[in-house]
């Protein structure tokens, strides 16, 4: 709780009002004359084509930026594939080093030469080279194959050939706008350096939601090909003059979804259905992990991660109803759906085909709220009510016997059978109680005959049977089919969700609210289009623009030294301590050499954003994104508009970092520094 205070606290300072964002997230595409004109009114000092040019590829800003794996942004910084990213993804894989990891995680990894950066197996990074308008040819294969699939394939295929490089399809608006986004794949990819991880993100993931917020994330890979560092047609050039306030920013990078455009329906839908079930579950689960941690150090040992992750996601829960509720997210969709409707209801072209289509949006999403609400009670208690349930699933799925046994084991490693059944017999009571016996399996009804309402011992009973509640029990097993008849793994799938689905016609209720939804999208787009006032659609993963302007807000390193904590190394500590910059320093507070670790925007965050390149009006890089104000804790699915800002690394202490932390100057060769 302490936490969330901080967290909320911090909030009151970024309500809607106090920063003003413009609308950010353009696809790169859409970068037309008009936002061009808002941008230019704002400071920038390049044209649009030189942030992204369909007819020059390689030219842009644009074509430095890269997506890591589909979960990080970051930027070419030298021609020879080196990228500047966010410090987590490094930590993450050093953490999988075992005990060669260990030093590298206190005192941060730093290749001597190119022979000794570390290749990450699996990892590959995404280069954008052209988007293609593919709307018309789109539409028409609809028309031609009756299915929208087929045509996806065949648009992915035909392009991935013609142009020789990987093409994703993407739709926006139900249709009305298609592109192929082709992208060049690096897939040998090497960890070239990374700060200490007590550094990277001192406050953990919490902190990734803080201002004020002192942090060194940043990390180092280089892409390669044929065995040399690859060959890079655009990297960007480093500023050092830093930042003032009120002086012109923006983000290039690859934000993964944040349920923008939600109409006030659906929002209201998610209110009232899963969120309210969601936390209060999620906080009776906790509940039982707290209590059987503080007896014994064993079962904190096995769940500790396990309660974080569930405490993160309710305190996230929570600071997001605030940050709505402060922001009035749901006046601000209410009061944009009205505006639709009324252009549709002014516009006879419009109106002969929408006219009522906030009606129907919101009839249809009220006409399946029942079937919902009982789906989201089975997915609380039969699916995440217990941990041992997604052990007892995946065995069953398995290949072979071997994988069967080694998911068994690993279960029966790392859960305590005493939590489980507490866990069990809670999602039980919640179960039977509150779920209309139609939806109960043979075997669940049986189980509810025998022990009624004594939730404890039908956990005890269905746990004794177990394949998990003995290791010689799953020693035994002769078959992967022989799991299907784990009397555990019997209750937890006796109800499977087709049978919800089918319940009173939800099925077609649920085709009826996407259909419903389809209609509001497109009316959405029309109206912006019709209107001249274009909107841009939700987020997806593919490159986007936003824009705003530093607020003239740091930390500095004493911050970032408070924050660690014990767990930092000596070394790092040290280095933070002498207070001295060389020439990465600058004038702050009237001292001559003052080091900036983070800086603050009012550009609107998205998860995926992290390790973006944050931009000076000359398109030069100023530091890379590393989370969001606390606003942005409601991003992913409760997107609000113009009340948040993003949290940025400062490019001279990376650079300092690199050069007096590490001493590699090699590294800081290969930057090109105005």
């Amino acid at each position: 709780m302490r936490r969330l205070r901080t967290i909320l606290i911090a909030a009151l300072f970024l309500l809607p009002g106090a920063l003003r964002a413009d609308e950010g997230l353009w696809l790169v595409q859409d970068l037309n004359s008009s936002i061009e004109k808002r941008m230019r009114e704002r400071g920038l000092k390049m044209r649009a084509r030189a942030i992204y040019d369909m007819d020059s590829p390689g030219a842009g800003v644009a074509d430095a930026v890269v997506s890591l794996g589909g979960r990080y942004s970051g930027v070419f910084v030298s021609d020879k594939g080196l990228f500047l990213t966010s410090g987590r993804p490094a930590v993450s894989f050093i953490g999988k080093l075992g005990d060669a990891g260990k030093d590298l995680i206190l005192d941060g990894f730093w290749s001597a030469t190119e022979q000794h950066e570390i290749k990450v197996p699996g990892e590959k990074v995404y280069a954008l080279k052209r988007v293609y308008d593919v709307t018309r040819e789109y539409k028409d294969l609809i028309l031609q194959l009756k299915d929208k699939s087929q045509a996806v394939q065949k648009l992915e295929k035909a392009y991935s050939e013609a142009t020789k490089l990987t093409c994703f399809f993407h739709a926006y608006w139900e249709g009305e706008e298609a592109y192929i986004c082709a992208y060049k794949v690096y897939d040998d990819v090497r960890l070239v350096a990374a700060p200490p991880a007590a550094a990277v993100l001192p406050g953990g993931e919490d902190g990734k939601w803080a201002w004020p917020s002192s942090r060194c994330d940043f990390s180092l890979y280089r892409v390669y090909e044929k065995g040399l560092p690859a060959r890079i047609s655009n990297s960007l050039i480093v500023s050092v003059d830093g930042y003032s306030k009120d002086s012109f920013t923006y983000v290039a990078g690859f934000p993964s979804s944040t349920g923008r455009t939600l109409s006030s329906e659906e929002y209201l839908f998610r209110e009232n259905v899963a969120r309210p079930m969601a936390s209060r579950m999620g906080g009776a689960r906790l509940a039982i992990l707290e209590h059987w941690m503080s007896e014994e150090a064993s079962v904190r040992s096995k769940y500790s991660v396990r309660a974080n992750r569930l405490k993160e996601v309710l305190d996230r829960e929570s600071a997001s109803r605030e940050m709505e509720r402060s922001g009035k997210l749901l006046e601000k969709k209410t009061s944009f759906d009205e505006l639709i409707q009324s252009r549709v209801d002014k516009d006879a072209k419009l109106g002969g085909r929408w006219s009522g289509v906030m009606d129907d949006l919101k009839e249809s999403f009220g006409r399946i709220v029942p079937g919902e609400m009982d789906k989201t009670l089975r997915e609380q208690t039969l699916v995440n009510g217990t941990f041992v349930g997604d052990y007892l699933v995946r065995a069953a799925s398995a290949s072979n016997l071997e994988e069967a046994s080694d998911i068994l084991f690993t279960a029966i490693r790392q859960t305590d059978p005493r939590v489980e059944k507490d866990l069990l017999s809670y999602a039980m009571a919640e179960y039977f109680t509150n779920l209309d016996m139609r939806y109960f399996g043979p075997y669940q009804r049986w189980i509810q005959d025998r022990f009624g309402y004594d939730w404890d011992a039908a956990a005890e009973y269905l746990w004794s049977r177990s394949l998990l509640s003995k290791p010689s029990i799953t020693s035994a097993l002769e078959s992967v089919d022989d799991i299907k008849d784990d009397s555990l793994y019997k209750f937890l799938t006796d109800s499977p969700l087709r049978i919800y689905d089918l319940m009173e016609g939800h099925s077609s209720k649920l085709n009826e609210a996407s259909l419903a939804r389809s209609e509001y999208l497109k009316a959405r787009y029309w109206a912006g289009v019709r209107n001249n006032d274009p909107d841009y659609p939700d987020a997806d993963g593919t490159l986007r623009l936003a824009y705003g302007t530093a607020d003239g807000n740091f930390t500095t390193a004493p911050m970032l030294l408070e924050a660690m904590g014990p767990s930092a190394s000596n070394r790092w500590k040290s280095a933070l301590e002498k207070d001295f910059w060389g020439r990465w320093g600058f004038r702050v507070n009237g001292k001559r050499h003052g080091m900036a670790t983070c800086f603050s925007t009012n550009i609107d965050f998205a998860e995926g954003m992290e390790g973006s390149p944050v931009l000076d009006p000359q398109g030069r890089l100023l530091g890379i994104v590393s989370g969001g104000t606390p606003a942005g804790i409601a991003g992913r699915e409760m997107y609000v508009e113009g009340g948040t800002g993003t949290v940025c690394v400062d490019i001279r202490f990376i650079l300092w970092t690199i050069d007096r932390y590490a001493g590699y100057k090699r590294l800081l060769k290969e930057f090109v520094i105005d």
